[in-house]
This record gives structure tokens, sequence and C-alpha cells, in this order.
């Protein structure tokens, strides 16, 4: 069954997908802009949690915790994931759980995520218990929430799942995916070294665990390349040539280019209130290149030794240059990552680098 059908009266879903710190917010907050797009950041994660969840036990036979992290999927288990979505089936229970966690996770960042579903989250009716029809009524939640007259696409933007960009383009006719592509370099120096993430968080996120996702993210990138409803961009070319890479991303949609995806000072957060840049870094306003090469000043030599070592192929094939190639197995061996330093409900996993 499919989420949505190709019905001219029927808005489209849009994915904005990509790895934590990619720049998936400032896309979103730019898409939201334009008069035909409706998007609201990271409303529905939950939904992919539970789904995550659900497949590997029912579907895989496989010992899961729901607590457990998203871990990355390799090109087997994405197939996989891509047959068995439509017959992933909620009970009642984890409905009303889905529900519950779902009003948590949008009450836990304020204006930062989308609180305006939830005071209809409370009187929350699914249309079905399958995971897709599931996604169709959380969707259209989101367009009851914030409505936007003339709205051809309904958004979201999630982090940890994109390994859900072809499963969800696999089980639907109408559906775009939008995938930001960034440095992994600058995403781990972005998420580990900002002063404010590590005190909000409790901690750092382990790099082994970032490295993983990012790679992951390539590999799905690499495997839906040529799909029609599907389109990468480089979070680079967004804050460098950002008219240019607004212009591809209309397009990609078959909608006029907008002036009002330029104006950064209109944008708006999830409370219709103006949004501040969420950014590591102090940055100038606006679309500034000021973050893309910060990581030469916040990584350590180890560090980012490690991360080139272990991206090397991917990091070449999208046009990130290698700037310590004398980095070398031993090396990564020696590394050491105090797990201590790690956010507190992670400590338990065992993702620190090790010799192994």
């Amino acid at each position: 069954m499919k989420p949505l059908t190709s019905d001219n009266h029927m808005e489209k879903q849009l994915f904005v997908l990509g790895n934590i710190r990619s720049g998936k917010t400032l896309l979103g907050r730019a898409l939201n802009m334009h008069p035909s797009i409706l998007v609201q950041v990271e409303p529905f994660f939950f939904w992919f949690k539970f789904c995550d969840y659900l497949f590997h036990r029912d579907m895989l036979k496989q010992p899961v915790e729901f607590g457990w992290p998203m871990r990355a999927y390799n090109s087997d288990k994405v197939k996989l994931l891509c047959q068995s979505l439509a017959d992933i089936e909620f009970s009642p229970q984890e409905l009303l759980k889905l529900t519950v966690k779902t009003i948590m996770q949008n009450e836990s960042e304020g204006s930062e995520r989308a609180p305006g579903i939830i005071p209809r989250l409370n009187e929350m009716e699914y249309a079905g218990t399958s995971a897709l029809p599931v996604l169709s009524s959380l969707f259209q939640l989101l367009k009851k929430s914030y409505h936007k007259e003339g709205a051809q696409y309904l958004g979201i933007t999630e982090a940890w799942c994109d390994h859900y960009i072809l499963p969800l383009l696999e089980n639907s006719d109408s559906s775009r995916c939008i995938q930001v592509i960034r440095d992994p370099r600058a995403i781990i120096a972005s998420r580990n070294s900002c002063h404010n993430l590590m005190e909000k968080y409790g901690g750092k996120y382990p790099i082994l665990m970032l490295i993983e996702h990012w790679r992951s993210a390539v590999h799905n990138h690499l495997i839906c390349q040529g799909d029609s409803n599907y389109l990468a961009v480089k979070y680079e070319d967004i804050v460098t040539t950002p008219e240019h890479s607004f212009e591809r991303i209309v397009s990609f949609l078959d909608l006029p280019f907008s002036e009002s995806m330029l104006q950064t000072h209109k944008y708006i957060d999830g409370l219709n209130k103006p949004w501040r840049q969420n950014t590591s870094f102090a940055q100038k306003k606006g679309f500034s290149t000021a973050s893309i090469d910060k990581w030469q000043q916040v990584l350590t030599d180890e560090e980012i030794g490690l991360i080139e070592f272990l991206c090397q192929k991917e990091m070449e094939y999208l046009g990130y240059k290698i700037s310590q190639p004398q980095y070398n197995l031993n090396d990564a061996s020696n590394f050491y990552e105090d797990k201590e330093k790690f956010v507190p409900w992670l400590r338990p996993f065992n993702l620190e680098v090790t010799s192994e």
C-alpha cells in the first residue's frame, strides 16, 4: 500500500534527509518559504525509529531493544527494508507509544521542531495500522497544523534516516527525496566541538558512529542515483551558490523559483516566528561560507586522520580533498576516544574506536 496516490488533488510527500549537522534545517527553512512547499523540521523521527524496531523484530526476527541507537544499514539490508516497509504493522499499543513519543519529540526542542502539531496529536486517529498509512496520517496532521494554501508538497526533514530514501521512493509514486551531503569532518566538528551542543546533550557522539552513518548516507546516495524522484545536494553548494542550488531544487520539484527562499531574515521556525540559524560556530547571517573549513581549527590531527582514513573513497568520490594521506591503519588502531565523554545514553553500546 502506498502512502499517497498520484492524484493531482493530493499533495506530494517531500523528505529532506541527511546526517546530523549537514544543513537539513537550513534547507528545510528555505523550502518552507516557497509558496508551494510546506516543510517542518524533524517532527516524525519516531515513525522511522518504530519502523526500524519493528523491521528487526518482526521481519528479520532479530533481538532488538527500542532504546538502541539507529544504526547504519548496508545495501542488502536497505533492499530488504524496501520489500518489507509496506508490511510493517503497528499494534494499538505501539500507535499510542508513537503518539506519545512524537509529542515528546516536538516538545523537547520547542520552536526548533514542529510544536504546532501537538494539540492535534492528542486527538490523533490513524487511518490504518500499517507503516505507510500511519505515515500518511502524520503528513495529513502536518497539513492541518501548518495549513498553507496552495501547497503542492508536504515535507519534513529528518536525521539518521538515510536508509529510508530508497524504501520510501520504491513504495510511493508521488514522493520526492532530497538528500543533503556535507564534508564528514565538518559534520563531526560541528557536533562534537560546539560547547553549546556538548552542554545541551551532555557529551559527544562517538566519532565511529558518526563516520558509520556518514558512509551509509553516501552509499544510499549511490544506490538512489538515477531515480527521477531523488536529488542529492551538497551543503557547501547551498551556502556558496544558494540561488543556483535552489533553482536546481525547485526544478527537481517541477516548481518555479521563488526569491523568498533567499531571504534568510524572513525564515520562520515551528511557531511561525523568526528563525535563528542553528549553527555551532559564530558566523555571519545569511548564507555564510565560514563554517565550511572550520573543522581545520577545531578537530585534532588524530581526529582528522581517522575520519579521512575511514571515509577516503567516499570523500574522494564526492570531491572532498584528503589532508593527511599518510595516516594509516596503525594510526587508526591507536586512536583513543574517551567513552566517558560520550552522551550518557550511548556509553553502554561499545561505540568507541578499537583496534578491531
